[in-house]
């Protein structure tokens, strides 16, 4: 015969917790917590690493793009650059060892100004000046180069007056002068 079971609707009263049971609760609520919160930085851990993973991926793939495209301008431009580099280099190189007495003729090109016919030769910081004009050319050009910081010993060396034309000073001359200090900076 089957045994028969009561039906209580009514819900059981549990008897009161020992001090075992309290501390068992409160020690398997702190492992959930715990627990809890090792997969939650587990997971963050994770998802960190994918992340990091596919920003590495992708810089990797821009890497390799920047360098074909910088191989292609590389091939495309170096002899361009290179042309460049070279002619900077030769332009320093002429720059260096090229003339210093630019500014010395430019100051007697100003001395002189309008239509004039002279020959100006440089050598050893001597400069002389060879002429055929009007005599008062070259007493200008004479005073402004003795009132002239930049020559020295400023003298005619031979003048020779023509005498064909009544009335105008007209004649060869020989102008030569000792540069003092025609130094130009190094690149």
């Amino acid at each position: 015969m089957p045994v028969k079971r009561p039906f209580n609707l009514l819900q059981p009263i549990k008897p009161a917790l020992t001090l075992w049971d309290k501390i068992y609760d409160w020690v398997l609520w702190r492992a959930r917590i715990v627990i809890l919160v090792t997969i939650i930085l587990i997971t963050g851990i994770f998802v960190g690493k994918v992340v990091v993973d596919t920003d590495a991926k992708n810089k990797t793939k821009e890497i390799a793009s920047v360098e074909s495209r910088l191989k292609v301008l590389e091939t495309a431009y170096e002899s361009e650059f290179r042309n460049l580099f070279r002619r900077e280099d030769d332009y320093e190189e002429l720059w260096n060892v090229g003339s210093a007495y630019t500014a010395v003729i430019q100051e007697i090109g100003s001395y002189i100004g309008g239509n004039v016919n002279l020959n100006v030769r440089v050598q050893d910081n001597k400069i002389t000046i060879f002429g055929t004009e009007d005599l008062s050319v070259l007493n200008q050009v004479e005073v402004a180069m003795k009132s002239s910081t930049s020559f020295k010993n400023v003298f005619v060396n031979s003048l020779t007056v023509d005498s064909g034309q009544e009335g105008l000073n007209q004649g060869d001359y020989i102008l030569s002068a000792e540069i003092v200090a025609a130094e130009r900076p190094q690149l």
